[in-house]
């Protein structure tokens, strides 16, 4: 699968990934920064920012054995494992009901997890909804489903729903049943996009209105500001059972 979807720098993934695991700069995970990647993205390109990040995240020490046990699994022969009790349950990301084909739905997800005889389910958030809005439905939803063994993944927007629903005072007891949480590029910090959008009084003043427009709740933007003051500025909350992944 390739981690370039839309590359138009004509250089091929191969030659980039090359490229990227020779570069001699930001040798760890770690050196890349907010603000490195953006300096590296304006210099080089985003493609080669994604590959750099690539590289330094599956050559990091805290990951590799992880990452080859995740490949090991990747190749094994091993039939799918029907007996396991769980029910596999999706975070969807935003516009995950206007724009299925970007993956926010989780279809993805769901066919693996039936193809190892699980349940799935998904909770209905609001598709460009505030935080806190998406948080208590997420609540609500568990409360209902207290008799069921879970796994959650989230996706995109949908770990920042999550973290900000794990400091319902109640997240002890609402998450007693989910066994793990599996964050797939969740925002937990804020968007440095949605900082982008609000640097600008135009570039705000214009999604304001397109908002308005469609009927949507611009704290969508709002809420997911990165840096001090920001709604989701906050620690990770996870109850001592909960593994996260």
């Amino acid at each position: 699968m390739s981690i370039f979807r839309n590359s138009n720098s004509g250089e091929t993934e191969s030659s980039l990934l090359q490229r990227a695991t020779s570069w001699p700069d930001y040798t760890t995970l770690e050196s890349l920064t907010g603000e490195s990647l953006q300096e590296i993205t304006r210099l080089h390109g985003i493609d080669f920012a994604t590959a750099l990040i690539f590289d330094r995240f599956k050559n990091d020490p805290a990951r590799v054995h992880f990452i080859e046990r995740i490949n090991s699994l990747r190749e094994s022969q091993r039939q799918p494992c029907k007996t396991v009790d769980v029910k596999v349950v999706i975070i969807p990301g935003a516009l995950y009901l206007e724009r299925p084909d970007i993956g926010g739905d989780g279809k993805l997800v769901r066919e693996v997890a039936d193809k190892f005889g699980w349940k799935s389910d998904l909770i209905p958030l609001v598709s460009v909804g505030p935080v806190a809005e998406n948080a208590r439905r997420i609540c609500d939803w568990l409360a209902h489903h207290a008799d069921e063994k879970i796994l959650l993944v989230s996706l995109s927007k949908g770990g920042a729903d999550l973290k900000m629903a794990l400091t319902s005072p109640n997240a002890l007891d609402l998450f007693r049943n989910v066994l793990a949480w599996v964050n797939v590029c969740g925002p937990l910090n804020g968007s440095r996009m949605a900082n982008w959008i609000l640097a600008s009084s135009l570039r705000t003043q214009l999604t304001r209105l397109q908002y308005k427009l469609q009927g949507r709740d611009f704290r969508f933007v709002t809420d997911l500001r990165h840096g001090v003051n920001s709604l989701l500025n906050f620690p990770m909350r996870i109850p001592p059972h909960l593994k996260m992944a």
